[in-house]
């Protein structure tokens, strides 16, 4: 599987007693972090002379468990090789570039300074530049250097062991045992293999085959024996698991937990992680003396004791897991305590509400989706914990839009606390309409008229663009109809109805257009790609201000529709809450996580939850590079204006590509600019929440809505129809909610 070496690891410094447990987990010292108080990013670890060594994005650094306020600084980045990995045996150490090739000797006490020439192993992978392969585990036996990689080429589903003798850098042969899946060093000239068929495992879904067998074996001779199957089932991308020489026992990782294997064969559990994930190069696992590890785990590097746990530790449950960054942010704040994803109920209309009714449910925290789940009942019927005694999310919910306020509250209460905000709307390319003559269309009607005109006068002259990014163009615009006589109703604050004067016309306009010609069917997506003067998409600040650079297509600008010429447009806004449930047995861990969330949120989350974040994303250092090619411009020009001959001819070209990179870097000046947060602004006071109606009348399939309107636009019932018996639905949803 393939990982990022660009992605660093960065350390988290304090890890502190385990919840639930008799034995508190050892920690780094404060001093692992650089002058400002940043922590350092640790790339790779690996255990020498006793101690863990940790190649960061400032240098070497050495850590002894056995002296935990002590840590040594032993080499600067600077004073480095270009490597990326760390393994050692005894007394040598070696860093390895894993993208040359190069094997460089390095020895610590001497400032890790290299005391002879890297060495260049041969051969594959690092011949191979197609398949741009990665190591899984580094190991060094004797004079041999191991390293397991899973190719992209074979899907996950194989590995292939390469050996090099590091005298040397010559290629080595060695055979290995079948479905091969993870290494660790071993004793007697042997190495420890973890076997599992993922292919099958996969493809069968045989619950045997998700628990690995353990292996001996000898990589030169073949020599393979079956030790044991462990007892936790271990899939391939977190295949991690070291021998601990210490006591004779296995470590390794599965389901957030750290197991430990002993010598008979037993197996105990030994502490959690807040999650799994192996970005980066490095030892996953580095067993140190004293019944400890290290792990490289998700951006962190964690102390683990390899102790049993005296006591289970109940880990923190997430029902519908907010799978962004934020959330990765928070287990980096909080690396002591586990986490346990619940998959939502998305679609399952009132599945949620029984689980929680019935007292089964173990969970602490809720992500909850304003148009997916009924968060007003879940609020009245008390599911739900006030959380208005925090300080962190009072200040929180002050700072979102007056809307979001009154939906996530009940009186002074706090329930909800909004950390997403998303919208479906239509995007304008003002270039296209220039080519083509149009007038960017203000009503619905409007846009209807631009879909007659196209398809009478433009759609032979400009085959290659599509009036509205759509397969089927008339099935949109009825849809878009509906929608929008429904969000009328709702900004109104009016109740759901059908049948309005304001339904009927719309989707009499929709009905009265012909774009058969150029339809496609419902699995062409090329449309997608085509150019169009309008297509749905969704509300992004950083999209639409990307749109328009180079390898960004067309200049893009949201576009709200008025549903009739006189009204207003109406913006339905689908929020992201996140709540903690009322009996969650992790009270203080539950409140932790929230508050660190609301601490993570992203700037562009930021910016469209809080009216008063207005501050322009840019990418770093972008005003120094364009003020750069500024006075480089300016030093050019004043050369010009005495220069003669070829000399002249040259400073013209090198004057006129200073100005195209300048005008490059000021297209990327933004990553969200202001004048697309001041057009957001001016949209938002069109914003409602959109519900778990409002979404339910357009996409429901258990009281057949979806059907039913699926039938309309195959003219399979007509418009009188549609409308009586989508009220008929509605008088029973309402029933249903009583």
């Amino acid at each position: 599987m393939k990982k990022y070496a660009c992605l660093l690891i960065a350390l988290v410094m304090l890890l502190g007693l385990m919840p639930g447990t008799v034995h508190a987990s050892p920690s780094l010292p404060d001093q692992v972090r650089d002058h400002q108080g940043i922590p350092l990013q640790v790339r790779a670890q690996t255990l020498y002379r006793g101690e863990l060594l940790m190649l960061t994005n400032k240098g070497l650094y050495a850590f002894n468990p056995k002296m935990t306020d002590q840590l040594k600084a032993l080499a600067t980045k600077d004073q480095l090789p270009d490597i990326h990995w760390l393994v050692a045996q005894g007394d040598r150490l070696y860093g390895l570039d894993i993208n040359r090739g190069l094997l460089y000797p390095l020895d610590a006490e001497k400032g890790v300074e290299t005391n002879q020439k890297a060495v260049q192993l041969a051969g594959r992978p690092f011949d191979d530049h197609q398949n741009d392969m990665m190591p899984e585990q580094l190991v060094l036996m004797g004079d041999t250097l191991f390293a397991l990689y899973r190719p992209d080429h074979l899907n996950g589903y194989g590995t292939e062991l390469f050996a090099w003798d590091v005298t040397d850098g010559s290629a080595r042969e060695v055979k290995v045992p079948a479905h091969l899946q993870a290494i660790a060093g071993y004793r007697d000239q042997r190495l420890l293999g973890l076997t599992r068929d993922a292919w099958t495992a996969a493809n069968t879904g045989e619950a045997s085959l998700a628990r690995p067998d353990l292996v001996s074996f000898d990589p030169i001779s073949g020599d393979s024996v079956l030790l044991d199957k462990l007892w936790q089932a271990v899939t391939e991308d977190v295949m991690a698991f070291c021998w601990q020489e210490e006591d004779d026992s296995i470590l390794y990782l599965s389901d957030n937990k750290l197991y430990k294997r002993d010598a008979s064969g037993q197996e105990v559990l030994c502490g959690h992680l807040s999650n799994i994930m192996f970005w980066g190069d490095g030892d996953r696992i580095v067993p140190l003396p004293g019944q400890v590890c290290a792990i490289l785990n998700m951006e962190t590097s964690h102390l683990r004791t390899s102790m049993p746990m005296k006591e289970e530790v109940k880990p923190l449950s997430i029902y519908g897991f907010d799978d962004t960054n934020t959330h990765m942010k928070v287990l980096r704040d909080m690396p002591e305590v586990p986490v346990q994803l619940i998959q939502s109920y998305m679609g399952e209309r009132g599945k949620l509400a029984a689980l929680l009714t019935s007292g089964a449910a173990e969970v602490d925290l809720l992500f909850l989706a304003s148009e997916q789940e009924a968060v007003g009942r879940l609020i009245d019927k008390g599911y739900l914990m006030d959380l208005s005694g925090s300080a962190a999310i009072r200040t929180h919910l002050s700072r979102c839009y007056p809307f979001l306020q009154e939906a996530a509250m009940r009186g002074e209460a706090i329930y909800l606390l909004p950390v997403r905000l998303e919208a479906t709307i239509y995007l304008s390319r003002p270039a296209l309409f220039e080519q083509t003559g149009l007038k960017i269309p203000e009503t619905f009607e409007d846009v209807c008229n631009l879909v007659k005109t196209w398809m009478d006068e433009k759609a032979d002259s400009f085959q290659d663009i599509r009036p509205i990014a759509e397969t089927n163009i008339k099935k949109a615009l009825q849809r878009q109809a509906l929608r929008l006589a429904l969000a009328d109703q709702a900004q109104k604050g009016e109740g759901f109805q059908f049948e309005t004067s304001l339904a009927r016309s719309l989707l009499c306009m929709a009905g009265e257009v012909d774009t058969g010609v150029i339809d496609r069917p419902d699995t062409d997506f090329s449309v997608y790609h085509m150019p169009g003067l309008l297509l749905q998409g969704s509300y992004s600040l950083f999209s639409i201000t990307s749109s328009g650079t180079e390898g960004w297509g067309e200049k893009e600008e949201p576009l709200l529709l008025k549903p009739e010429k006189g009204a207003t447009p109406a913006l339905p806004v689908c929020i992201g809450y996140l709540a903690v449930y009322s009996r969650t047995g992790n009270r203080e861990d539950a409140l932790r996580y929230a508050e660190s969330y609301l601490n993570n949120l992203d700037h562009e989350t930021q910016i469209k939850l809080y009216p008063d974040e207005n501050r322009p994303l840019q990418p770093k250092g972008i005003e120094d590079i364009i003020a750069r090619l500024q006075k480089e411009e300016v030093e050019l020009a004043e050369q010009l204006k005495t220069a003669e001959g070829t000399a002249r001819s040259q400073l013209q070209i090198d004057l006129e590509e200073k100005r195209k990179v300048k005008e490059s870097q000021i297209g990327m000046r933004y990553h969200i600019s202001p004048e697309v947060i001041a057009q957001f602004r001016k949209d938002m006071a069109y914003a409602f929440v959109e519900n778990d109606d409002f979404n339910r009348l357009m996409t429901d399939h258990q009281l057949g809505f979806y059907q039913l309107f699926s039938r309309f636009q195959d003219g399979q019932i007509s418009l009188d129809q549609y409308l009586q018996e989508a009220e008929g639905k509605l008088r029973l949803m309402r029933l249903e909610d009583e």
